[in-house]
């Protein structure tokens, strides 16, 4: 039978057999994202799936069986562009599936010359402070590149942007291994100028029809990894 010719619920079975043999052997953070989306798609009707307006739709998937501190979450981003400069409330780990993405590095570089960066403090109801002064330009100081198989570490003190690359035809979907805190760190965007334009991007429950559109994403990915899979094993056979 032809690949297109199964059905969904026969590819989840087939991965699934084929992901406990792997990972009886392997602990690895591809593993461990199909394992999550494996679990995800046979349990859809009580999948978590939120959607921030213009920017992802985002499945959570659980926290780690071992550490109630770590939990999982896909992105599948509507656009990756982010044009503020900002730091993230938690630390993780990020995995890419799809797409691609330049990262650009920030720092407020002091050079004792009478400039400023303006700070503004966003809150976790989404609320922004009135900007506070830090002696210092803002500068973009390196770039790291986003791609598929690859894995970044985001610290909280982490301040960066993200943009598209030019010319690649997926939107970018990631895997992250998130570590919460007991005590939240504050997020803050960093800016030249003393104002800024907030984004409407407050984090609603995701509709029937985004719901649809991210099923139908995760089992072409998997798809995609079971095809890639079978092929890496046939190779095998003939050495």
């Amino acid at each position: 039978m032809l690949l297109y010719q199964r059905t969904p619920s026969m590819l989840l079975q087939e991965e699934n057999n084929h992901t406990r043999r792997i990972c009886s052997k392997l602990n690895s953070t591809e593993d461990l994202c199909f394992r999550r989306i494996i679990n995800a798609l046979n349990n859809w009707s009580t999948a978590d799936v939120r959607t921030v307006p213009f920017v992802m739709y985002q499945l959570r998937c659980g926290n780690d069986e071992h550490d109630e501190t770590v939990e999982y979450q896909i992105n599948w981003f509507i656009d990756c562009a982010e044009t503020h400069i900002h730091n993230h409330r938690n630390s993780f780990e990020t995995y890419c599936l799809e797409g691609q993405y330049e990262e650009k590095i920030w720092k407020i570089i002091d050079d004792n010359d009478g400039k400023f960066t303006y700070q503004f403090t966003r809150s976790a109801d989404n609320t922004i402070s009135k900007a506070k002064l830090i002696p210092g330009t803002l500068r973009h100081v390196t770039s790291r590149y986003h791609f598929p198989g690859n894995k970044m570490h985001v610290d909280t003190e982490h301040f960066h942007s993200v943009t598209p690359i030019i010319g690649s035809d997926k939107r970018v979907v990631t895997f992250l291994t998130k570590r919460k805190y007991s005590t939240p760190v504050d997020t803050s965007i960093l800016s030249s100028e003393p104002h800024f334009d907030p984004l409407n991007d407050q984090m609603r429950i995701a509709t029937y029809d985004e719901r649809h559109h991210m099923y139908q994403k995760l089992l072409q990915i998997l798809t995609t990894h079971q095809k890639a899979q079978w092929k890496q094993n046939w190779s095998d056979l003939q050495f």
